[in-house]
């Protein structure tokens, strides 16, 4: 399975420059880790991004993201993962679950 890091060096070598000086800010972030907290949003029970993020991610998983960014930084780098993030979900949805139940069959 190719990487996120080879995923996003090959994905802009074919972007088409909008001709606007950008920043290139390296993030504190990876991929993987915003990857990561946009799942684990669609999977909490939150109703909006900014609340769980802020009280959520700022105040119990601070000890896993040590580098965290702003609310409206991780806006921008959340636009940066879609492709990835849809290249991994097309992937993901044909594979079996990981977690499987372990029946037990009682012969009496």
């Amino acid at each position: 399975m190719i990487s996120a890091r080879l995923f996003s060096l090959h994905g802009k070598k074919h972007l088409i420059s909008s001709g606007i000086k950008q920043r290139n800010k390296p993030s504190l972030l990876s991929v993987s880790e915003v990857m990561m907290i946009v799942i684990a949003f669609h999977q909490s029970g939150y109703q909006d991004f900014e609340t769980y993020y802020i009280h959520f991610i700022y105040r119990y998983l601070t000890t896993e993201f040590p580098e965290l960014v702003s609310y409206t930084r991780m806006l921008k780098l959340m636009q940066g993962v879609l492709v990835p993030l849809c290249s991994y979900l097309t992937h993901r949805q044909g594979l079996p679950s990981l977690i499987r139940p372990r029946y037990r069959f009682v012969t009496t």
